[in-house]
């Protein structure tokens, strides 16, 4: 059986977060910090046909300092839990919610401060998929050349966001006594007497928002966070939807990446970008170049933008890990080329990021590369 080749590390200790994508471009405040974090773990546990790949999307005055240890801290908490090598997907859970009380415990802040929570974990050829909050993962399916089919890849959803446009997490949030508003409806431009939203799509510049009972805040786009302690008192918890997907031949690779991928790209989007790049690394970065600039086009400003791509290749056994990783030097000159360009419109900043990326040195962060 193929088997993962891993770097030389303790294996029963969690592989450091590997550093974060660069930070995104905020014009009113240019020394914002990132507040993504990602992981991967190779021979995750000691078993050499098992792998650990996370994001994290902080939010909040702390929200870097809260993505970081939930980013080394869950993976060590799901390696403690009692059921990992039986029931993973129930480890999963554990350590998400371990890891929040964790969080709360700590000397951060996370009143008011918390992270999205992303984890794919293969094991032989099962992937399980947690997710909290509204970072995502896609896997990409080969779909039946013509004349049967479209040819190319489908794009398959493997976690769904936490957001109040889901009927279900609304409910939920407003049983825990949530007001759920828009910003128009905070400011009396619209009623706020019942939802005055349609989908992400057509209302994603003003979306629903939790307020508590008799106060404006916290004013979260999210129904899942790890953190937030102020928020779990109208529904927000860590708990984590998990999803279990059995690879088979047709399975390409799957895309985990922060929000900031998918504010203006969607799934299959995505996929079909990827798929019509082949080489993870490149791929991986081409993705978040392509959603800098989709930012660029529509708002003066960017978010934080991770992606992690996880090559299949119809053997799940066999896959190719990459994470965004133009050099650090070619995107923070396209980060500060941007900040430059604040006064100039978007039209500068956007040339800066398509220089930057027609230059950039490929360094992959972290492989995982079969061997037989």
């Amino acid at each position: 059986m193929e088997r993962w080749r891993a770097r030389a590390r303790p294996r029963r200790r969690p592989h450091p977060a590997l550093p974060p994508s660069p930070p995104g471009y905020y014009p009113e405040a240019l020394d914002k910090p990132n507040q993504d974090a990602v992981c991967a773990h190779e021979a995750f546990g000691g078993n050499p046909d098992c792998l650990l790949l996370a994001c994290f999307d902080g939010h909040g005055n702390h929200g870097a300092g809260a993505a970081t240890f939930v980013a080394e801290g869950m993976p060590a908490a799901l390696l403690r839990d009692s059921l990992f090598k039986d029931a993973p997907e129930l480890a999963l859970r554990d350590a998400a919610t371990a890891t929040n009380t964790a969080l709360h415990r700590s000397p951060i802040d996370d009143s008011l401060s918390g992270t999205t929570a992303l984890l794919g974990l293969l094991r032989g050829g099962r992937l399980c998929v947690a997710n909290v909050g509204d970072s995502r993962a896609v896997a990409a399916v080969a779909r039946p050349p013509p004349p049967l089919g479209f040819g190319g890849v489908a794009a398959v959803p493997l976690s769904w966001d936490h957001t109040p446009f889901r009927k279900d997490e609304y409910d939920r949030v407003k049983r825990a006594g949530a007001r759920v508003l828009t910003l128009d409806q905070v400011e009396g431009l619209k009623d706020a007497s019942a939802p005055c939203w349609k989908t992400e799509d057509d209302d994603a510049a003003d979306p629903p928002r939790l307020w508590m009972p008799d106060a404006l805040y916290p004013g979260t786009a999210f129904t899942r966070s790890v953190g937030d302690a102020a928020a779990e008192r109208i529904g927000v918890i860590a708990d984590p939807e998990v999803r279990v997907r059995d690879l088979g031949p047709d399975d390409r690779f799957v895309i985990l990446a922060t929000d900031g991928v998918w504010e203006f790209i969607n799934n299959q989007e995505a996929v079909d970008l990827v798929a019509s790049i082949g080489d993870p690394q490149r791929a991986a970065v081409e993705l978040t170049f392509r959603a800098y600039e989709r930012w660029l086009a529509n708002e003066t400003r960017t978010d934080d933008i991770t992606a992690i791509v996880l090559k299949l290749d119809g053997a799940p056994a066999a896959a190719s890990l990459a994470k965004q990783s133009a050099t650090a030097a070619s995107i923070a000159a396209a980060t500060a080329a941007c900040a430059e360009a604040a006064g100039a419109g978007g039209g500068l900043a956007r040339d800066s990021v398509r220089e930057a990326r027609a230059s950039a040195e490929l360094a992959p962060v972290a492989e995982a590369r079969a061997a037989a």
